[in-house]
């Protein structure tokens, strides 16, 4: 979580602050009496608070948890309409399992990881991380700490034999 003057900051503060700043740099009026310069560094320093905030931003999207990140993931999916209507563990797992052969097909047509497509990302990876983006959705929605679980399932994993359970694959 960024911090302003020892202030918790979260996405949405700074989105916030960033209406703000945007409020005061485009839509402020000035009197009479101000002086073009003055405007000039008025907007300057709502510009700059602006660059200063998308800055942070970006820094807490790459920092924050994987809790943080999930919740975030599904805050989206519910603005974009995607649980206006409950769904079924089944249709979760459907849509899993379609993001999964998306990123088979990708394979299959040679695509790298990842590439830029027009603006999109496409690639490999991008279509796996549809994937973890929908898991992240769906247990974010039944408000499960994915941290705590991962991490219990890795030391647990760690414990385990070499290629424990005799299977081929």
């Amino acid at each position: 979580m960024a911090k302003i003057i020892d202030v918790p900051v979260t996405v949405t503060g700074i989105d916030l602050v960033k209406r703000v700043a945007e409020r005061i740099t485009y839509e402020y009026e000035f009197g009479e009496s101000a002086t073009d310069e003055f405007k000039k560094g008025f907007t300057h320093f709502g510009e700059s608070l602006i660059k200063t905030l998308e800055e942070i931003k970006e820094t807490d999207a790459k920092k924050c948890s994987i809790n943080q990140m999930a919740y975030e993931i599904h805050q989206n999916a519910k603005a974009h309409g995607w649980w206006d209507e409950e769904r079924s563990f089944g249709e979760i797992i459907a849509l899993c399992h379609s993001e999964l052969s998306e990123a088979l097909e990708a394979y299959r047509n040679g695509e790298t990881m990842e590439w830029n497509n027009n603006g999109k990302p496409d690639g490999m990876a991008v279509e796996m991380i549809d994937c973890v983006i929908r898991i992240f959705d769906y247990l974010a929605k039944e408000n499960v700490d994915i941290e705590r679980i991962i991490t219990e399932k890795h030391r647990y994993n760690i414990s385990r034999p070499y290629k424990h359970g005799g299977k081929k694959i």
